[in-house]
């Protein structure tokens, strides 16, 4: 009986101990639950810190951006009252909701005549109001390529002319570019993809394949400002004609005519 006390005692004792190091095993758990908890939350709070400080900053780059545009704008406006307007403004005019001034002539027809150092200080404007107009991305997407084909052609024509010399390339360029007259921006793109197929199958010569992607490409951009274009157009016509519609509705013919009459009496007093 004492030797079955004693393993007795001792199974109690092994079983107290196993409890005790289970207990500290569950407080061991519990606490590491704890610190992964709250490493989780300490990530999660920063998370949100970093998510709310970008969202801060892309709002208050935002608000710079349309400042800086707004003043832009604003000397656009100045210099074309005073009769001094630089080219980006009658590009960027259609571009401002103010319906009383219109440009009709599509915008890459007003890069004629310019010469290479105005083009290169457009290329600056260009790229002022593409990184700050963030509405006529495309616009303004559009506009950078042209400016850069009209830079290259200008820098073309005047080593041509240095020389002298009467280079069969720019006939070839003229040729291409006959096939490319009053097609849609579909229509070119539709073109673009035929070349392209043409250069892949080998039956087109890769050098002339890529000629004629090069000049498409400008085509392309020259057709979606046409199309931005008449799109402004027609969107600055319809609130005209809003206008006129709801001027013609406000006007009442009898009060116009009492107020022609009072006018007539007056005169007469007079």
């Amino acid at each position: 009986e004492r030797e079955q006390s004693e393993k007795e005692k001792r199974r109690a004792e092994a079983e107290r101990k196993a409890k005790i190091e289970e207990e500290v095993e569950k407080v061991k758990r519990r606490r590491d639950e704890r610190e992964k908890e709250q490493a989780w939350m300490e990530e999660e709070k920063a998370r949100m810190a970093r998510e709310s400080e970008e969202a801060q900053h892309c709002e208050w780059e935002s608000k710079a951006d349309e400042f800086h545009l707004e003043q832009a704008r604003l000397r656009a406006k100045i210099r074309t009252t005073e009769g001094r307007a630089k080219p980006i403004d009658i590009f960027a005019k259609n571009l401002m909701d103010d319906d009383g001034d219109v440009e009709l002539a599509e915008p890459y027809t007003l890069f004629r005549n310019l010469t290479l150092a105005a083009l290169e200080e457009l290329q600056q404007d260009v790229e002022q109001h593409r990184s700050l107009d963030h509405k006529n991305a495309e616009f303004w997407e559009a506009m950078a390529h042209v400016c850069e084909d009209e830079i290259h052609s200008a820098k073309v024509r005047s080593e041509r002319e240095r020389a002298g010399d009467v280079d069969a390339t720019a006939a070839i360029e003229e040729e291409i570019a006959g096939t490319f007259v009053d097609k849609s921006w579909s229509e070119l793109k539709e073109q673009e993809e035929e070349v392209k197929n043409g250069v892949r199958d080998n039956m087109l010569d890769p050098e002339f394949g890529q000629q004629v992607l090069a000049q498409l490409k400008t085509a392309l951009a020259k057709a979606k400002l046409k199309d931005i274009h008449a799109g402004i157009l027609r969107t600055k016509l319809a609130r005209l004609e809003g206008d006129l519609a709801q001027a013609a509705m406000a006007y009442d013919p009898s009060a116009a005519k009492e107020e022609a009459q009072v006018e007539g009496g007056g005169s007469e007093l007079d």
